[in-house]
């Protein structure tokens, strides 16, 4: 994979909460010898290249939530993973919704349908989300955390995971990346 570019999109307003969410999937694309390219999605989003991770951001940061506009050059241009509120702006792009509720703190995570991403069975995950995704649409859950989705595929190359997988699951990030290369 070496020389390869990925894009990160940056979802955090506040500069503290970018070296928490963004800086970690820099280290982990950069440590798989691959190029990482950090775009803010407030410069827009026109010419971004896959395979894109869409970050987290801190906890009540929603101002992505009122520029969902932004991210609609991403619709079909797979593949792409969104973390946590890039999960959210996939799953609202695809038909789902969001539902006030909160997951915070580590949880165990059962992985239900076959995917590229995570294994089935439970595995351990860090969650930071006040908004919930309900299915809908293209939207199709893949794990869950008792009732709510924990991970999601939208269409055929987007996934969501609503858990930080730079926190225990850095092999789902490894795996979406691998997949994106056509390899797995």
């Amino acid at each position: 994979m070496t020389g390869e570019r990925v894009t990160i999109v940056a979802m955090p307003v506040q500069r503290l909460h970018m070296d928490e969410f963004v800086r970690p999937l820099v280290d982990i694309v950069a440590g798989l010898g691959l190029a990482p390219r950090i775009v803010h999605y407030a410069e827009g989003l026109e010419d971004v290249e896959p395979p894109i991770i869409l970050s987290g951001t801190g906890i009540m940061d929603y101002a992505y939530l009122d520029r969902l506009d932004v991210f609609k050059p991403l619709t079909g241009l797979g593949p792409v993973l969104g973390i946590c509120a890039g999960a959210q702006v996939l799953a609202l792009l695809s038909g789902g919704t969001l539902i006030d509720g909160e997951l915070i703190g580590t949880f165990y995570v059962e992985v239900t349908r076959v995917n590229p991403l995570l294994p089935l069975g439970r595995a351990r995950a860090y969650f930071l989300a006040t908004k919930l995704v309900v299915p809908g649409g293209n939207v199709e859950p893949l794990a869950y955390v008792g009732e709510s989705v924990a991970a999601f595929r939208a269409g055929s190359e987007a996934y969501g995971v609503m858990f930080h997988p730079e926190v225990y699951n850095e092999d789902a990030i490894v795996r979406f990346l691998n997949l994106s290369k056509g390899r797995s």
